[in-house]
C-alpha cells in the first residue's frame, strides 16, 4: 500500500535562532514520503542565512517561501499553496518534532480523520526540559469532538495537529481572526473526526517572544475576533446555549488576560461582553477570577518554586481544569 505524502508546513519569523533545531527535526522524521514548506513571514533577523545553510544538503524536498509580514494564518495559507502531500503537519518554527512524530500520526488515521494530534512537552528558550507538560490541559479531544470543544470539555494541542489536505483547503486559515489555530479546529471538528495519538509528539518552546504570551501581554482592549464570535455562531449545533458558549470562551481571553496582569483588557472584555451577554455577567466574571492565583504564580512565584513543588501545584491545577470540565 502507498503511504500518503506528508508536509511539514513551517511558518518562520524572527526564528532564526531556533529554525535549525526545528528543521532538523523534520529531516531527522522516520516517516517517509516527507517534504518540508518553510514560509518566511518577512523576517528581519538572520533567517535567511540559516535557511541557506541548512537546507543545503537536505535529505528531503524542500521548499522556501517568502513574503511580506502578514502573520500566522496568511503564512500557514501560504504553505498549504504550496505543498503537495495529502496530510499537512504543521510545525512552528520554535518548536521541535521527536522523529517519530509524522509516523505515529499517521498510523493513528482512520476513515473519517481530518485531524492528527498528540501530547506534548515543553522546553525553555535554551531547550532545557520544563517541569510540565500538556497533561494540565483540557482530555484530549477525540473521534466527533465538536460538542465537547465548544463546551470547553476537551481541547486540541494546536502545535501538534496533522491536517487532511482537502479538509484544510475546504477550511483554510481565516487571516481576519488573532486566533486561527483554534477557530479552524473548531470548523474543521465540524466536517470530521479528531485523532490523537497519546505520546509527547512535540517539544514545545516556552519563551517571552512567543506569540502566546505577547498576544495578551501587549494588547489593552478586548475584541470578540479573539474569540471567534462569528466562528461561534457558525458552528454552534442549535442544542447549545450559544450565549453559554460564547460566555466560557470568553472567559478564557479573559482569564489568560488577567493571569498576565492585562487588567485594562479585562476591564474592556467585562463592558463589552456584559453588553453583549447580559444573562452571563455572573459565570463571566467568576469563571474570570480563576485566574488570580495564576497572575501572582505567573508573576514571581513560579520562578523560585522547586520542581517538585511546581509539579505538585501542576497537577493540581490540571485536576481542577478536568473537574470544572466535567461540571460545564
Amino acid at each position: 500500500m502507498t503511504r500518503p505524502l506528508v508536509s511539514v508546513c513551517m511558518p518562520t519569523y524572527n526564528y532564526g535562532h531556533y529554525l535549525e533545531e526545528a528543521i532538523r527535526s523534520v529531516f531527522a522524521q522516520t516517516y517517509r514520503p516527507l517534504e518540508l514548506i518553510v514560509v518566511d513571514d518577512g523576517s528581519t533577523d538572520n533567517t535567511s542565512a540559516v535557511l541557506e545553510e541548512v537546507v543545503a544538503n537536505a535529505p528531503i524536498p524542500v521548499k522556501v517561501v517568502m513574503g511580506d509580514h502578514r502573520g500566522v494564518a496568511a503564512t500557514l495559507n501560504k504553505a498549504l499553496k504550496s505543498s503537495r502531500g495529502e496530510w499537512i503537519c504543521i510545525l512552528a518554527a520554535d518548536d521541535v518534532a521527536t522523529p517519530e512524530r509524522v509516523q505515529k500520526q499517521v498510523e493513528a488515521v482512520e476513515a473519517g480523520t481530518v485531524m492528527v494530534h498528540s501530547e506534548y512537552e515543553c522546553i525553555d528558550s535554551k531547550g532545557t526540559r520544563l517541569p510540565y507538560d500538556s497533561s494540565t490541559d483540557l482530555p484530549p479531544a477525540r473521534g466527533a469532538a465538536l460538542r465537547s470543544l465548544l463546551l470547553l470539555q476537551a481541547d486540541v494541542r494546536s502545535m501538534t495537529v496533522m491536517i487532511r489536505r482537502t479538509a484544510l483547503e475546504s477550511q483554510p486559515y481565516d487571516e481576519t481572526l488573532p486566533s486561527e489555530d483554534w477557530q479552524s479546529i473548531l470548523r474543521l471538528s465540524k466536517v470530521g473526526e479528531i485523532a490523537h495519538v497519546p505520546e509527547a509528539l512535540v517539544l514545545r518552546r516556552v519563551h517571552l517572544a512567543s506569540a502566546s504570551f505577547t498576544g495578551h501581554r501587549n494588547k489593552s482592549t478586548f475584541s470578540f475576533k479573539e474569540i471567534g464570535l462569528d466562528v461561534l455562531r457558525e458552528v454552534t449545533p442549535p442544542d447549545l446555549p450559544l450565549d453559554r458558549v460564547c460566555a466560557i470562551h470568553t472567559s478564557v481571553v479573559l482569564r489568560n488576560a488577567l493571569a498576565l496582569g492585562a487588567f485594562k483588557k479585562v476591564q474592556d472584555g467585562f463592558r463589552q461582553s456584559f453588553d453583549e451577554f447580559p444573562d452571563q455577567r455572573a459565570f463571566i466574571v467568576a469563571e474570570t477570577l480563576k485566574a488570580v492565583p495564576s497572575y501572582f504564580w505567573t508573576h514571581g512565584i513560579r520562578e523560585r518554586m522547586p520542581d517538585g513543588a511546581l509539579r505538585a501545584l501542576l497537577k493540581l491545577k490540571a485536576f481542577a481544569i478536568r473537574l470544572r470540565a466535567e461540571k460545564t
